[in-house]
């Protein structure tokens, strides 16, 4: 299968956390931990379930060049990394990637490498859940 023939499946996969995918603790602080486009993808996976439902199949090569990647092998290296932090789980055979529509917290240990600016907003946003 060449890169133009290939196709990427998004599927939804059960929850894990409190936090949507679409939420601003992925965007600012799991981006710290998979990088941006980890956490743009998981944000456009919600948008394509939005409008297209559930699962839904795209061109690689056009899912590539929307999260600014240009080639697909880059956005199934990011497929693999989502599923290294168990926010997904990808399935190369298939080309699918199962993404959770909620995800927990970062771990004490990835919350210390994301800086401080990640950190003050992992405290911010964890103290309104206690207050919700």
């Amino acid at each position: 299968m060449t890169d133009t023939d290939r196709t990427i499946t998004l599927a939804r996969l059960d929850s894990l956390g409190p936090h949507p995918i679409d939420g601003p603790y992925v965007t600012d602080v799991w981006s710290g931990v998979i990088g941006p486009s980890g956490s743009m993808l998981l944000r456009r996976a919600h948008q394509l379930w939005q409008v297209h439902g559930d699962p839904v199949t795209v061109p690689a090569g056009d899912l590539a060049n929307w999260l600014g990647l240009g080639m697909p092998s880059r956005v199934v290296d990011t497929a693999k990394r989502l599923a290294h932090f168990r926010l997904a789980t990808w399935d190369g055979s298939t080309q699918t990637l199962r993404i959770r529509s909620h995800v927990g917290h970062v771990t004490p240990r990835q919350l210390e490498r994301i800086g401080s600016i990640a950190q003050r907003i992992h405290h911010a946003l964890t103290a309104l859940e206690a207050t919700a």
